[in-house]
């Protein structure tokens, strides 16, 4: 029922397209958690890359850069069929009807179909879900049940030696409030309030809480977050702009504040961000040109400038390394990310 998740999170969530590429701060789930633009990429762990076409949105998932997930999402007569890549290869694929009802599932291992999974439901507010292999037989099935408007509320195994998972969702007033999908010992939480905005997000494993994420809702939308990571015992802070844009971020361990980040933009474009932590303090300022891509990035540390990059072509760019008395000595090539040559400044 994963992918039931997913064809939520893609209704509940606007994403207002456009015929370029949109970029979105994200999680290892694929959501898009905040609007960013092309030269903030580096900043975030995830982030989801959206393209739409008139019949086809296409979404992708990179994880520090490297692609981890993809969705195809193609409209047709007889309603939606999403496939989904990980790291390239074909992992699933789902239809949907013209009313958004999940009708069958095909799950992919290594890039050979393994499982059918076939959806019947029922008038009575219950319905079944059967599970065939590869080659159609019959392997088992699942049963549903639903809300009196139709709406999924718990999915589960018939069978009692099954692996324990299953997926719960929950409404207020026909809006929906929380969904839980759990897989042998892990979990996830979802929570969301009376707008259908989500509030909090939870992450579970062996019965224990590994990551929580909350968010507080002004007029104009998020301005404050706080995520725990078990994993690394931090506490994240996160504060944002009218633009839903991070001004500022705090992360602490054992009470203690081990690492704080401003930022600051103009007109949309961040214009500079300073990290401390104890003993270091490092700034980067960023300047643009009149297409409003990155053209220069300065960098200093301890107040003192370090570094200075100017982005020449797409795929070329040099760096000016400073000495301690904050004058340029040496100059750096590189082209697609490879350096090419170094210069002495006289």
């Amino acid at each position: 029922m994963k992918k039931v998740f997913y064809f939520l999170l893609f209704l509940i969530i606007p994403v207002f397209l456009s015929g370029e590429p949109l970029y979105f701060r994200s999680n290892s789930m694929g959501m898009t958690l905040e609007k960013i633009s092309s030269y903030r990429l580096d900043e975030f762990e995830y982030v989801l890359t959206v393209e739409k076409e008139p019949d086809i949105t296409f979404r992708v998932l990179r994880k520090e850069g490297e692609e981890i997930k993809k969705w195809e999402i193609i409209k047709n007569d007889s309603g939606t069929e999403e496939i989904v890549y990980e790291k390239g290869i074909i992992s699933s694929k789902s239809y949907y009807s013209k009313d958004k009802i999940l009708t069958q599932e095909d799950i992919y291992s290594e890039g050979i179909l393994s499982e059918v999974r076939v959806y019947q439901d029922s008038s009575s507010g219950k319905g079944k879900i059967l599970v065939y292999d590869g080659e159609g037989n019959l392997t088992g099935s699942r049963n549903i049940e639903k809300t009196e408007d139709g709406r999924i509320r718990r999915v589960f195994f018939e069978e009692a030696e099954q692996d324990n998972s299953f997926s719960l969702y929950g409404y207020r007033k026909g809006v929906i409030a929380h969904e839980w999908h759990n897989s042998g010992n892990t979990g996830r939480l979802f929570m969301y309030d009376i707008k259908g905005e989500l509030v909090t997000e939870e992450e579970w494993k062996d019965n224990a809480l590994a990551r929580e994420m909350n968010y507080i809702y002004g007029e104009e939308g998020i301005i404050n977050s706080e995520e725990y990571d078990s994993e690394m015992e931090v506490r994240i802070f996160r504060t944002y702009d009218d633009d839903e844009n991070i001004i500022r971020e705090q992360r602490i361990k054992e009470q203690k504040l081990v690492e704080e980040f401003f930022f600051t933009y103009e007109d949309g474009l961040i214009t500079s961000k300073v990290r401390k932590s104890p003993g270091l303090k490092e700034k980067w300022t960023y300047a643009y040109d009149d297409a409003e891509e990155l053209s220069v990035e300065v960098y200093f540390k301890n107040d003192r400038i370090t570094k200075r990059t100017v982005i020449t072509d797409e795929d070329a760019y040099y760096e000016e390394i400073y000495n301690s008395d904050a004058v340029p000595f040496l100059r750096v090539y590189y082209e697609f990310e490879q350096k090419v040559k170094e210069e002495l400044i006289n």
